[in-house]
């Protein structure tokens, strides 16, 4: 579970997949980490199966979606995506620095170039 407040996050150790599931229905924005094949389905699977209006962002440090494959594959998934609502940004890094704060509490510190 992701709680974004400016550049930080806190994030939740539990192994309770239907409430972490409840918690990305309720969420009103999702960001997604990685534009290889993983990231893309994530992304794909966010807007099919949520509710409609949930702002998706989906990033990647390549110059475009799914580099290891050919270039049209990128292409045509990330035109799918952006057809329904998927906002894609490449070109973007992320660096994480992780703070223990109790035994199943966690901050996450994002930082974007």
């Amino acid at each position: 579970m992701l709680r974004f407040a400016r550049q930080s996050a806190l994030i939740c150790d539990m192994p309770d997949a239907q409430a972490e599931h409840k918690r990305l229905l309720a969420a009103p924005s999702v960001l997604i980490i990685g534009g290889g094949i993983v990231g893309v389905e994530l992304a794909g699977e966010v807007v099919t199966h949520m509710p409609p209006g949930k702002k998706v962002t989906l990033v990647t440090s390549r110059d475009r979606l799914i580099a290891d494959k050919p270039g049209h594959i990128g292409e045509r998934s990330q035109a799918w995506l952006e057809k329904r609502g998927v906002r894609v940004r490449c070109h973007l890094s992320f660096w994480c620095t992780i703070l223990p704060v109790s035994e199943s509490w966690r901050v996450l510190h994002l930082s974007s170039t």
